[in-house]
């Protein structure tokens, strides 16, 4: 197994095993689930790995797609999805600072700190993933057809180019056959 396989399953492991220790805790102590904005983007967060883990396997498998869709827009496809459901964790976190638990036991510059910290890591995974998958699906691909006419095309053009360049020649050798047949005159009258 490579080091992808194990970080995918490491991280759907620790998703599942978050979800259902936060549910299991609101059990245990008789609270609702999912009240909260951080709740809600958690849950988000959470069936949105299930999803991005799937597109991996798409992706991971693209070339028994490539009849439908293009192996780079699938890859971007998982890449985009990965880079949202990255900033909705973020997001997630981030909303966890406004907790009742949490004021209570961090406030001033630790808490201005943990709050922005998501919000700056996921704005430069956001980045990254823009900068390195948007520019390979934007690039114009040519299709098979417009393949083969283009090269059907150059093909056409070397020949005309060929029988140009023959059509020089044979004027070319043409004019001095004239050449040399006015002078082989000239010097049969004067002789």
């Amino acid at each position: 197994m490579t080091l992808h396989w194990i970080l995918h399953a490491f991280g759907l492991a620790s998703a599942a095993f978050g979800f259902f220790a936060v549910y299991i805790n609101k059990e245990v102590n008789d609270r609702s689930h999912f009240t909260s904005w951080h709740g809600r983007f958690g849950l988000a967060t959470v069936a949105g790995a299930f999803g991005v883990a799937l597109g991996g396997l798409c992706a991971k498998y693209s070339q028994s797609f490539k009849k439908m869709i293009r192996p780079a827009s699938l890859k971007m496809i998982h890449a985009t999805g990965g880079m949202l459901i990255f900033c909705t964790a973020m997001t997630t976190v981030a909303l966890a600072c406004y907790s009742n638990w949490y004021r209570n036991r961090v406030s001033g510059w630790a808490w201005r700190l943990s709050f922005w910290a998501p919000i700056v890591l996921s704005v430069c995974v956001a980045r990254q993933v823009t900068q390195n998958y948007l520019p390979q699906v934007m690039t114009p691909r040519e299709s098979e057809l417009d393949a083969k006419a283009r090269a059907i095309q150059e093909k056409v053009e070397a020949k005309l180019k060929k029988q140009e360049e023959k059509k020089k020649e044979a004027t070319a050798s043409g004019g001095r056959r004239k050449e040399s047949d006015s002078n082989q005159e000239a010097h049969e009258k004067t002789s």
